[in-house]
């Protein structure tokens, strides 16, 4: 019951990131090439 309401928050989240990346995608493309150092 708990791992399967995790599953379904890690979806929301993926979801979440994928709109965030259609709105943004230039910002989030230079997040990541930048953002690991």
């Amino acid at each position: 019951m708990r791992k399967q309401r995790s599953n379904l928050l890690h979806s929301v989240n993926n979801i979440n990131k994928y709109l965030r990346r259609k709105k943004h995608p230039v910002e989030t493309r230079t997040r990541l090439k930048y953002g690991s150092r």
